[in-house]
Parts: C-alpha cells; structure tokens; sequence
C-alpha cells in the first residue's frame, strides 16, 4: 500500500513536527511546519530538498531505505523537498559530511595515480633516450635523473582528508575574557566564529587574544582556556582538548537554549610576556654575562704576568745561583750595563 509523504512529518522517523511524537496524533500534517527562532531541545526542524544525480551515496541511501520502509513511492529521479527533525538532520549531514570526504579522497587517489603513470612514461623516454651511453654510465645518470621524479608532496598522507566535524550549529557567540596569571585586572572581547570545528574554534580564539594583547606572537600553548556561563558562580570546566571541546558545544546549546551567553576565560602564563621586553631582557643580560667574564679574564691575565715578572731568587738552584753570581762579578769587572 503506498502511502504520500507528508511535510508534517519527518521524513526518516515519521516523528510529527507539531506535537514531536512518534505516536499517532490529530495534528494536521498536510500543512508544512514554520521553523521557529528559539526552539526547545529536539524540537527543531529543517526543510531540505532532494537533488537527483547529486553523489551521495550513503546519504541518499538513508532517503531511499525510508521510502521503502514507509511506502511514500518519492520519485527520486526529480528534485522534491521533504523534512527533518533534529536528530535525522544531524545524521543526514554526517552521512552527506562522510560522502564528500569520500569523495575528495577518490579524486586524491585518482590524481596521484596520474601523476605516477606521467612520471613512468617520461622515465621512460629518458631510458630510451640515454641506451646509447655506457652501461656504468647509463646508472650514475639513471641514478640522479630518477631522484628528479620523487616528489615529496605527493607523499602527503591520505589521512589529512579527518572525519567531518558535525555538531548541528553554523556558528558560536562567545565572550572572551583574558586575565594575566596573579593579576585581578582582564580584558573582554565578544566574538562569533564560523564554521563550528574545533581547530577553527581554538585558532579563532587565538586571533582575538593577539588582537586584545597586540602580540601576534602568541601562541595557544601560552595561556590556558576554559568556560562557563556569563556572571555564573563557581569553577570553569576546562578546554585544553577535543574531548572538552566536545562537551564544550553540548554545554554551549544547553545554555544559548536558556538564552544565556557563554564565556571563554584565557589565562595568560607567566612566562607569556611580551617578546619585545623578552627580547630586551635577553640582552641585557648578555651583556651583562659579557662583563663579567672580561673582568675575570683580564684579572686572570695580570695576575699570570704578574707571577711570570716576579722570579724570585729561592726558585733558582744551587748552580743558576753560582752562574748568576759570576756573571755579576764580570759584570762589575768590565763595568758591563
């Protein structure tokens, strides 16, 4: 028995998106729900349409099992527009994420095979062109010609192509607190950060702190991040990784859910001191180093000359002593100077 799809309903779960139950219900679902500005949790919905010859195979797989399971009879050979609840939607977009990462890796793979097969053809060709040298020589220049077809970047590791990252918002408004360690006075700074990824998030925090601080020499590593909701008591939950940046968005809903804000607290280190004043330390320091070992130097050396000029006549031996007392009595016999 077929069954037409209709627009109140999710189009995977069959969840009514007026009332959110998967049960039977009087709601009308010819009539196509209206996404509204401040959902409750889970009751969010987004239109989508279909796009045939689009290349999504797990994605559209995901369509095609809940038109067979439901009977709806969708022609999926022409674009039609259909609904989400939250839950299928995020599902959708990571199976659609999973599908393009696929995707970039097939062209990857297609493009370097290429790139091997140019280089065995143009190896090749210098084979053939160089058979006529000697065969000692033929390999020293072999040897050194083939090292001129390795190329490193195309030894880039697949492994660039990460999962996707999915966490079922567009963008984050956050409140950026900078403190100095053992100092009450901060700094804040409003931002909002999109795509919502992890290593976009952290750089984007970055940039704000080496704005406020106006050092662009600083570096994640030289402060400490964590968060909580704005003017709330109590301890921050840290973010020093993505496990925390995970729980960090889970949070970050909760909150803006309440229509609350969330804040970034960044505490800069001791040792994060401004590089100019770093720089200038270092020298005085140098030069200071410089000094002191010039003096201990210089005093080593006069102390040697000293010793050297001050031979005193209990060092000489019995014979340099007779030999000294007569070269004296010549001396004074034939008034020598």
């Amino acid at each position: 028995m077929t069954r037409e799809y209709l627009p109140g309903n999710c189009y995977t779960c069959k969840k009514c998106l007026f009332c959110f139950t998967l049960e039977a219900c009087k709601c009308d679902k010819n009539i196509k729900p209206v996404r509204v500005g401040k959902p409750q949790r889970g009751q969010q919905i987004y239109s989508c349409v279909f796009t045939p010859n689009e290349e999504l195979q797990a994605a559209n797989q995901f369509l095609f099992s809940a038109n067979e399971k439901f009977q709806y009879n969708s022609n999926f050979n022409v674009s039609f527009s259909f609904t989400f609840c939250s839950a299928c939607n995020s599902k959708f977009q990571r199976l659609k994420g999973n599908d393009k990462l696929a995707k970039r890796k097939n062209a990857y793979t297609k493009k370097k095979k290429e790139l091997i097969e140019g280089k065995e053809k143009k190896l090749e060709k210098f084979t053939a062109k160089m058979s006529s040298k000697s065969v000692d020589g033929e390999d020293a220049i072999m040897s050194s010609k083939s090292s001129d077809f390795v190329d490193d970047g195309d030894e880039d590791d697949i492994s660039e192509y990460s999962e996707v990252e999915d966490y079922g918002i567009d963008k984050i408004k956050l409140q950026i607190i900078i403190e100095k360690k053992g100092k009450k006075t901060s700094t804040s700074k409003t931002i909002t950060i999109n795509p919502v990824e992890y290593i976009n998030v952290i750089e984007g925090i970055n940039n704000a702190v080496q704005k406020a601080l106006k050092n662009r020499n600083i570096k994640p590593s030289d402060y400490s991040l964590s968060y909580k909701v704005v003017n709330a008591r109590g301890p921050s939950s840290a973010l020093e990784d993505k496990l925390d940046f995970n729980e960090f968005i889970d949070d970050y809903k909760k909150i803006i859910a309440v229509d609350k804000k969330m804040s970034v607290i960044v505490v800069i280190g001791d040792d994060s001191v401004n590089e100019e004043t770093k720089s200038k330390r270092l020298k005085i320091s140098n030069k200071s180093d410089f000094s002191a070992s010039d003096e201990e130097r210089i005093s080593s050396s006069s102390k040697k000359k000293k010793k050297s000029r001050a031979t005193q006549e209990n060092d000489l031996s019995k014979e340099e002593q007779s030999r000294a007392e007569t070269i004296a009595a010549l001396c004074e016999k034939y008034k020598c100077d």
